[in-house]
């Protein structure tokens, strides 16, 4: 039985809200039940599985979304020359991280590496729980090799219980997972990846997962920058409703719904006209400063590239009206944040030669289970399933009552996805669950 999840985004609680501690309990009980469900067979026979792994698909700490490089005096960013340096900026937001998220952890922790799965009788048995970390685009310092990197990989093996060796760098393709890890992963026929490898705003090709993207830089200072500017701008409480319902704005997708979202918050706001003018002045003064950010034009290329699309994005947000500008966000996709990476999956190479039947992408933070096609390989035919893990973390979305609405709708969401071998779970090859916390 494998189980896969992601993009569960732990931070340090400088952004965003995340995911709140009870998920955590609710995935365990919910695993809890699904290792016993897994226990019957095909034949209707309660067998004990072999064992229980939970893979970690990316993005699960966040080391992205965090002040602390904003901090006055810090001039290290993910994009540094020398990754080396990042190493100091990386264990101190880990540690934050952890420490924030401490309870939240502890139900995977207090598991104990099992799980303990009873028959009708009541029988009891005890299945191995092994549990594996990938990285993505917001936890890639993971995959960083150096002592420093070494130090955080520790605290994250020991705060999570995990399989992985903490002096090794946490895995982000399959083809860089343990021998072990890799022909279990190959038993449920699957070819797993966090989707950032499919997003040319958060993966740079030409350098690879060791390197910042553009995607980071949008981050820290855009997006992360913003409601810090605003606070300072209007001496606002760091407990003050209007700031805390503008740092959302990293839960909100596509980035050019933000300024939308900007004016709703605003609309709902006890701020005067004056503070309101202020808060997009400071929006449009970000914006004029990121396009020209040193790093943000290194990765300018010839022809209609990323930034070039991304500083279009941008002179949309300031120099169109929002009800035209939501208008064009429906109908002008220039981000792959709300992009489904389906045919992505039909071109991995696994599907085509026979080795998975299931292709599992994080990243996009939008549930999908799609057929792909079917194929035959030795005189049989199999049904290729991509899965999309989405996320765990609140989402913002914008009400569809009236076109050019700021208007948004706000809920947590959770999501996993199950594989089963082996006749487990009645024969079933796999599941996936959503739920939705308003």
């Amino acid at each position: 039985m494998l189980v896969i999840i992601s993009d569960i985004h732990l931070t340090d609680g400088s952004s965003g809200q995340t995911i709140e501690a009870g998920a955590f309990r609710s995935f365990v009980e919910n695993l809890q039940v699904s290792v016993r469900d897994a226990c019957w067979r095909k034949d209707g026979r309660f067998i004990p599985i072999e064992r229980c792994d939970l893979l970690l698909l990316g993005d699960v700490l966040d080391v992205i979304r965090s002040d602390h490089w904003l901090t006055p005096g810090e001039t290290i960013r993910p994009w540094s020359p020398d990754p080396a340096e990042l190493g100091p900026v990386v264990r101190a937001i880990t540690s934050k991280i952890l420490e924030r998220n401490f309870r939240a952890l502890a139900h995977l922790r207090n598991l104990g590496g099992k799980i303990t799965a009873r028959d009708d009788a009541g029988n009891a048995f005890e299945i191995p729980l092994f549990i594996h970390y990938f990285v993505g685009n917001h936890d890639w310092f993971y995959h960083l090799p150096g002592p420093d990197f070494d130090a955080a990989r520790r605290e994250v093996v020991q705060a999570l219980a995990l399989a992985n060796d903490p002096n090794q760098p946490f895995p982000h393709q399959l083809a860089e997972a343990t021998p072990e890890l890799f022909q279990l992963i190959r038993r449920h026929r699957l070819h797993p990846q966090h989707g950032d490898l499919y997003d040319e705003m958060n993966f740079e090709v030409r350098r690879g997962r060791d390197f910042s993207s553009l995607g980071d830089c949008i981050v820290i200072e855009l997006v992360n920058r913003f409601p810090v500017e605003v606070q300072k701008a209007l001496s606002l409480e760091a407990t003050d409703p209007d700031f805390t319902a503008l740092r959302e704005i990293d839960n909100v997708r596509p980035l050019l719904a933000i300024p939308g979202w900007i004016q709703g918050v605003l609309r709902r706001s006890k701020l005067n006209r004056a503070q309101r003018a202020e808060v997009m002045n400071v929006w449009n003064h970000l914006a004029d400063g990121f396009v020209e950010h040193p790093f943000v034009r290194s990765l300018d290329i010839w022809g209609l590239d990323k930034v070039d699309k991304l500083e279009l994005a941008l002179k949309f947000s300031k120099g169109l009206p929002l009800q035209v500008l939501t208008a064009v966000s429906d109908h002008l996709n220039l981000f792959a944040w709300s992009e489904s990476f389906a045919k992505s999956a039909l071109k991995e190479d696994a599907l085509l030669r026979g080795e998975a039947d299931f292709v599992a992408y994080g990243h996009t933070h939008h549930p999908e289970t799609v057929s792909l096609d079917l194929r035959e390989f030795g005189g049989e035919i199999r049904e290729h399933v991509y899965f999309n893990t989405g996320t765990w973390r609140r989402v913002h979305q914008r009400c569809i009552r009236e076109p050019g609405s700021f208007e948004f709708g706000s809920f947590h969401v959770m999501t996993f996805v199950l594989l089963y071998i082996d006749g487990e779970r009645g024969g079933r090859r796999y599941e996936t669950w959503t739920g939705q916390l308003s």
